[in-house]
């Protein structure tokens, strides 16, 4: 979540924290592109274009570079995350049934949710479900997953991510 500028040019979470704790660590300053990103930017480990399946593998990244930056208190600092993954997911669903279907993408969630509670001390974490494909592909048209709209099951396959995720967010 961007950090590049100030909260009066752009509105993020790190931002509006930063208003206020001017000493705020660990926002992202760079934007990360796909061709690009192979293991994202700073305590932005995400990775564009990868799916639910690597959030483990990122998760475990994100807390390595907690650990080694000398400007954070591991044990002490409160630490803020935001998940942010499905869209990916979607658009390749209809590739792969298995791995993209809405137990596998909470399973690979609840994965690296378990690694944050387990090593990451006083953190927080947005969970921020998938976007509403629906809408996207009303204000995206041509930018989004043909094929997963072409086939029509998009809604389904939508709400299913959306309402596993709710029971993930629920049990925790």
């Amino acid at each position: 979540m961007g950090a590049e500028q100030s909260l009066e040019k752009v509105t993020t979470l790190p931002n509006i924290i930063r208003k206020y704790n001017p000493g705020l660590v660990g926002g992202s300053l760079e934007t990360t592109l796909m061709a690009t990103a192979k293991t994202g930017a700073g305590f932005n480990a995400a990775v564009s274009g990868q799916e639910a399946n690597h959030m483990f593998e990122q998760a475990r990244t994100l807390i390595t570079r907690i650990r080694e930056n000398p400007k954070i208190d591991y044990a002490n600092d409160w630490k803020l995350i935001t998940l942010f993954i499905g869209g990916n997911d979607l658009c390749d669903f209809c590739n792969d049934l298995e791995l993209h279907s809405p137990q596998s993408y909470v399973d690979d969630i609840a994965a690296a949710l378990d690694l944050f509670h387990s090593e990451l001390p006083r953190t927080f974490v947005n969970l921020v479900s998938v976007l509403n494909v629906p809408i996207v592909e009303e204000l995206n048209i041509g930018l989004v997953c043909s094929t997963l709209h072409r086939r029509g099951n998009y809604y389904k396959i939508y709400f299913k991510y959306g309402a596993t995720c709710t029971t993930l967010s629920n049990r925790l």
